[in-house]
C-alpha cells in the first residue's frame, strides 16, 4: 500500500507540474522580447544573415560612368562609343572606350589596340602597335595664345627647317581656329598642332611613319576629349 501511494502522489506531482509550465507558456507569450516562429518562418540568426546578403539590384548595378562639365550642364559619358573617322574617303567606324588621364582633369575614348598613358605633368601620350605613331596631348591651362602660337612654330622648325603651315585639315568643331604646323625629320612626320576650341588650350603633337601617313585613327581618338 505504501509503494501504490507513494506512485499515485508521484504521477499528481509530474502532471501539476506538465499544467504549471503550460500555463506558464501561455501566460508569458506577450511578455516575450521575442515573436514566436513556426517551421516555415526565418529565425532572428536567420534574419541578420538575410539583411546582409546584398541584393539583385546591388549586384548587378552597372559601374557609374563618369560625369563631365560643360559649361553649366553636366554630362555623363559613356563607358564605351563607336569613333567614326574617314581615311582617303573611306569611313570607318570603331569602338572606343573612356580613359582619364592621370590628373584626372579630362577623359577620351581611345580605340583597341591603343592606350593612353601619362608621360609628365599636364602631358600625356596615345601609344599604339606602331612605336613611330603616337599622339602627344600638352594642356596648356592658362597659356596665352599668342605664345603658344610662336611656340609651335619654333618647335616644329627645330625638328625641320623648311616646316611649314598645314591649311588643307578639314576644319571639324574640334580643330576650328586650329594652327597647324608639318614638319619632316627622317623616316616620320611630326604635326605639331594649337586646339583652341576645348576649355584650356591644347598642344597636340601628332608623330606618323613618312610613308603612309595615317594619323586618322590619332586625331578621331583626341577629338573625343573632353574637360571636367
Amino acid at each position: 500500500m505504501k509503494k501504490l501511494k507513494i506512485k499515485r502522489t508521484l504521477q499528481t506531482v509530474a502532471l501539476a507540474t506538465i499544467a504549471t509550465f503550460a500555463l506558464t507558456g501561455c501566460g508569458t507569450a506577450d511578455d516575450s522580447p521575442y515573436e514566436q516562429t513556426t517551421g516555415n518562418e526565418p529565425t532572428q540568426a536567420e534574419e541578420e544573415v538575410i539583411e546582409e546578403q546584398p541584393t539583385n539590384e546591388e549586384t548587378e548595378k552597372p559601374e557609374e560612368a563618369p560625369t563631365i562639365v560643360e559649361g553649366e550642364n553636366e554630362v555623363t559619358r559613356l563607358i564605351d562609343q563607336v569613333i567614326t573617322f574617314d581615311i582617303e574617303g573611306e569611313l570607318h567606324e570603331e569602338s572606343g572606350f573612356l580613359r582619364q588621364n592621370d590628373n584626372n582633369t579630362y577623359s577620351l575614348y581611345v580605340l583597341e589596340g591603343y592606350d593612353l598613358v601619362a608621360e609628365e605633368p599636364n602631358k600625356d601620350v596615345i601609344i599604339g602597335p606602331n612605336d613611330d605613331m603616337f599622339a602627344r596631348i600638352e594642356v596648356a591651362e592658362g597659356g596665352n595664345i599668342e605664345t603658344l602660337k610662336n611656340t609651335i612654330k619654333e618647335t616644329a622648325l627645330a625638328v625641320d627647317k623648311d616646316a611649314f603651315i598645314n591649311d588643307t585639315f578639314h576644319p571639324t568643331p574640334f580643330l576650328e581656329g586650329a594652327v597647324w604646323y608639318k614638319a619632316y625629320s627622317g623616316d616620320v612626320v611630326v604635326n605639331y598642332i594649337l586646339i583652341t576650341s576645348k576649355k584650356h588650350p591644347i598642344i597636340l603633337t601628332l608623330q606618323t611613319p613618312r610613308e603612309g601617313e595615317y594619323y586618322h585613327r590619332l586625331m578621331a581618338m583626341v577629338e573625343t576629349i573632353e574637360f571636367k
